[in-house]
Order: C-alpha cells, then structure tokens, then sequence
C-alpha cells in the first residue's frame, strides 16, 4: 500500500473513512497493516470505522506487538467510557439535561461498539 500516514492524516474525514472502507475491502496484510496503524486514530469516527474494517477482515492480534497495540487501545476505550458513565451519575435528572443525557448515552454505546471489537481481535 503506497498511501503514506501523511496522506491519509491531510484528508479531510469524509476522505478518510473512504479510505478506511477501501482499505476494508482489499485483500492481503498490507491493507490490514495500514488499519492496525490507526487503531488509535484521534478521531472517533475513523477509528471506529477502522475497528469495523479490521473485523470485516477477520483480523486477529496474532504476535504480541500487535495484542499490546489493541490492549492499549482497549484500556483507553474503558477509561472513556467509564468518564462517560461517571458524568452521567452526576448530572440531574431535570428535563432540561435530557439531550446532553441521551449524547452522552450515544457516545457510551458507539465506546462499546469499538470495545467489542477490540475485544475479538485479542486471545
């Protein structure tokens, strides 16, 4: 694959994820070598969209490098997603809270989503 981490971070998102999905569909370690690379990516979006594409690929952690990388990641996911249900408990019940509530609920879900399938890359 000759496209470059500098190519990939200069596109724009919608440029990204396209990018991520053709990469999903491409045969080989190569394509599957550039999705591990942003297992971690910064944005969420993409980096769901690369977890989604490394499942679609069957993809396993099967050297120790590779089973660090998306441990790392995982922690990251729980510690996340526990802030999340941490500022829920403390946000009131009051009608006025219930759009930053039901966010924070999407966010939650769409957290374990990318757990899940961290999950399943790991031994």
């Amino acid at each position: 694959m000759c496209l470059s981490e500098t190519a990939f971070t200069s596109h724009e998102h919608k440029s990204r994820l396209r990018i991520v999905d053709i990469c999903a569909r491409i045969p080989g370690e190569m394509s599957s070598a550039f999705l591990k690379s942003h297992i971690d990516f910064p944005d969420a979006d993409i980096r769901c969209a690369v977890l989604t594409a490394l499942e679609k690929k069957e993809y396993h952690a099967d050297n120790r490098e590779d089973s660090e990388a998306a441990n790392q990641q995982l922690l990251k996911e729980l510690a996340s997603a526990a802030w999340l249900n941490a500022a829920l408990l403390d946000i009131d019940d009051d009608a006025d809270y219930a759009p930053l509530k039901k966010a924070i609920n999407s966010d939650i879900s769409k957290i374990l989503e990318r757990i899940f399938d961290l999950l399943s890359f790991v031994k």
